[in-house]
């Protein structure tokens, strides 16, 4: 009867150490899937991050772009308006010029 006392603790024993390994697997499990899950999470939010910041830069591009292209535009209708006016007091001047030559040809 001795014998099978043992053998009964024996196994006892046997089945808690194992109920007693399974549940460490199972709390390390669950830890790497928690740390998993944590780095996953902590991924998402850089990338969103990462996401905003390159909008948030991408827009601020964009505007800058436009406001350039808008003074670019300003500056080259400035310049035309000026060239048009050379244009026209040059010509308003040398058609000036031939009016004050041809009175000028008369008494000779």
């Amino acid at each position: 009867d001795e014998e099978a006392g043992y053998l009964l603790l024996a196994q006892q024993k046997a089945r808690d150490e194992r109920s007693s390994d399974l549940q460490a697997s199972r709390a390390l499990q669950d830890f790497r899937r928690e740390a998993r899950a944590r780095d996953r999470e902590a991924d998402r939010q850089r990338v969103l991050h990462e996401r905003g910041a390159y909008e948030e830069h991408s827009s601020l591009q964009q505007q800058i772009a436009t406001a350039f292209r808008a003074r670019s535009r300003e500056i080259e209708n400035h310049r035309r308006e000026m060239a048009q006016e050379d244009k026209q007091g040059r010509a308003f001047g040398a058609l000036h010029q031939r009016a004050e030559d041809f009175e000028w040809k008369g008494p000779a």
